[in-house]
Order: C-alpha cells, then sequence, then structure tokens
C-alpha cells in the first residue's frame, strides 16, 4: 500500500477513537451540547479535507502530462468543402398512383437537410 494511504488511514482511525469517545467524559449534557457540536463539525471538516485531498492527489497521479505541439512553419488557408445533405430512410406503403396503378410498398430516401459548401480553415506548411 502506499504510505500516503496508510498515514491518511491511521489519521482516520485515530479521529474515529477520538470522537467515539465515551459519553460520560463530555459531562453534563446541558452544559457543553454546544461545545459537542463544534467539536462534532471540526471532526467532520477534517475527514473531508483528508479525504478529498486523498482523491485529488490520486486524480493528478493518473493524468497523463500534455506534450507540447509545435507545427511545422506554415499559414492558415481558408478551402471550400463540400458538406452532403443529410437523408431518413422511410417506408412508403402500397397505394395507387395519379393513373389508377397499384405501386407496391417500398423503403424511400427524404431529405432533411440539403448539402452545402462550409469554408474550412487548414494548416498549410512551406514546403
Amino acid at each position: 500500500m502506499n504510505t500516503k494511504r496508510v498515514f491518511t488511514l491511521l489519521l482516520i482511525a485515530i479521529i474515529s477513537v477520538v470522537t467515539a469517545a465515551p459519553a460520560a467524559w463530555a459531562g453534563s449534557a446541558q452544559r457543553h451540547r454546544l461545545e459537542g457540536a463544534v467539536i462534532g463539525i471540526g471532526a467532520l471538516i477534517l475527514t473531508q479535507a483528508i479525504i478529498d485531498h486523498q482523491r485529488n492527489v490520486y486524480a493528478a497521479e493518473t493524468q497523463p502530462i500534455a506534450q507540447q505541439y509545435s507545427r511545422p512553419a506554415g499559414y492558415w488557408d481558408t478551402q471550400k468543402e463540400w458538406v452532403p445533405g443529410q437523408y431518413k430512410k422511410v417506408w412508403n406503403p402500397g397505394h395507387y398512383d395519379q393513373r389508377g396503378h397499384w405501386v407496391s410498398g417500398h423503403w424511400m430516401q427524404v431529405q432533411l437537410e440539403p448539402g452545402y459548401w462550409a469554408q474550412k480553415r487548414v494548416w498549410v506548411p512551406y514546403h
């Protein structure tokens, strides 16, 4: 086990034992009610801080280090790019056409959005 984890578990165990002391040590229930509440809240805050610290340390250890990326010398250029339209495949049930002939059911493509030209920025390296 990691030494940080062992230390954290040991600290949590000590705090648990200290806060679980017998109620007879607290004195009169009426006189020390506020003091007991403050000690309990402090223990909760401290425990939460320790747990959050462990989570942050573990998350920082597992994240990859970002590599510095450098492009070759060049320039940005704007190019036109064709974006194809979007279609949906739907079932056209059998029916009679305008001349009274039966047309059996078939799948057909219905256009949802027409195709269009879009401007795209691309990096063009010097040759």
